[in-house]
């Protein structure tokens, strides 16, 4: 939604979904504004504190910048099928009418 929100002269009207075609574009950007704000406590609750080591080049690297990037880190990935069947089994369909504010 993020994506079709900020490239909307991109997609095509019939997969754009009603809440970006609506007349309202300030409905349109407090949606927006929310996911961006909802991916902002998801990074800042799941935070990886993996390092991102960097080191200085030796002398015989010295063609370029002067330090040189390690990848090579491995993160702890969380299963995402266990989650998706977390949220089918506990999860609560809502109507867009219940949870919409007045504006």
């Amino acid at each position: 939604m993020l994506r079709q929100y900020i490239w909307k002269d991109s997609y095509p009207q019939d997969i754009t979904p009603s809440l970006l075609k609506s007349n309202s574009p300030e409905i349109a950007r407090d949606h927006t504004s929310h996911c961006i704000d909802t991916l902002r406590q998801a990074l800042m609750c799941t935070g990886d504190v993996t390092p991102y080591l960097v080191y200085k080049k030796k002398d015989s690297e010295a063609s370029g910048a002067p330090i040189r990037e390690d990848f090579q880190a491995s993160h702890k990935c969380r299963k995402f099928p266990k989650l998706l069947d977390w949220v089918k089994r506990n999860g609560v369909a809502l109507s867009l009418k219940s949870v919409s504010k007045n504006v």
